[in-house]
């Protein structure tokens, strides 16, 4: 039997920097809109899902004919949110895309899906090269850690790894190599049920990061490295700067 896979895309229009984000109109569309195209783009994804506990949310998904799944807002984030739907969504692999992520690019998703197939991995996630020491010291970017071989050693929202006795940040970045995540993760349901059974870990609570759930666990994520920069809409100013990025780019 050939392997399946589904596109999660969690909302909530309960943010603290910007409620109702998803909904706020970027260009002629929505915020989740662009999103959920994006994923309807996929080659190999075989559905895609909006998950959410806004009824607002709800309708609007109905009005653009996407498959939407309601979920309890207690849910801590959006892997909580996927692990309780799970029951009804049957795809073997399922990747958590952000719905605050207008311009995700299909074809990363895709490399997502195929790196899974080549590999069989139980989790996939993707980064960036960091290119500028504001980026590099700004704890709203996160970095990720990666070994030799590409696999994920942490992620913090701390500069990793420490450069010793340099203490000019942007010639860290002649020493070695930095990355920048990419909010979009890759799970097998195998990994996504054993999540629902784990307490909120010490790591994650520190950094504020879900993902160090799975490694508090002894987990391990695979990488995809990518030029995409994320360019998440968090705040006003940042659909804003989308607006404007929308305006010079043909997305």
């Amino acid at each position: 039997m050939s392997m399946t896979f589904a596109l999660a895309i969690p909302a909530r229009m309960a943010s603290t920097r910007f409620p109702g984000k998803p909904l706020a109109t970027l260009g002629s569309k929505r915020v989740l809109e662009h999103v959920y195209e994006s994923c309807k783009k996929s080659i190999y994804a075989n559905n895609v899902y909006i998950l959410t506990d806004s009824s607002e949310i709800s309708d609007f998904a109905k009005g653009i004919n996407a498959n939407c799944i309601m979920t309890s807002p207690q849910c801590q984030n959006g892997t909580e949110r996927i692990v309780e739907a799970l029951d009804k969504i049957s795809e073997d692999f399922i990747i958590n895309v952000q719905g605050d992520e207008p311009f995700i690019p299909s074809t990363l998703i895709d490399s997502m899906i195929a790196l899974r197939q080549k590999t069989n991995c139980d989790l996939i996630t993707c980064a960036s090269p960091i290119k500028n020491a504001l980026e590099l010291t700004n704890p709203n970017i996160v970095k990720v850690l990666k070994n030799s071989e590409g696999k994920v050693l942490y992620f913090s929202r701390s500069p990793l790894p420490f450069v010793r006795g340099e203490p000019d940040h942007s010639k860290w970045l002649q020493k070695t190599s930095f990355f920048r995540h990419i909010g979009i993760y890759g799970y097998s349901r195998n990994v996504l049920e054993k999540y629902g059974t784990f307490k909120s870990s010490a790591l994650e609570n520190c950094e504020m990061l879900e993902q160090l759930r799975f490694i508090d666990n002894g987990f391990e994520f695979s990488l995809i490295e990518s030029n995409y920069e994320s360019i998440g809409i968090d705040t006003p100013q940042d659909l804003e700067n989308a607006t404007q990025l929308l305006k010079t780019k043909n997305f």
